[in-house]
């Protein structure tokens, strides 16, 4: 799962959640990667945090 949204909380300035989440094979595990930044610093680094998410990987170990 992929998801990537802005949300204002009380006034306050735009935020942005950028999150990601795996599930283990058998679905007993749920992993997430979860970045939040201003409106402006997701726009001014976009595509590195594009790259950190995406590169995201799980590796279980027996």
């Amino acid at each position: 799962m992929h998801v990537v949204y802005r949300y204002r909380q009380a006034g306050g300035p735009t935020q942005v959640i950028d999150q990601t989440g795996y599930l283990n094979d058998d679905a007993s595990k749920l992993y997430v990667v979860f970045v939040r930044c201003s409106s402006e610093c997701y726009q001014q680094r976009r595509q590195e945090i594009q790259n950190v998410v995406s590169s995201f990987t799980v590796r279980e170990t027996p």
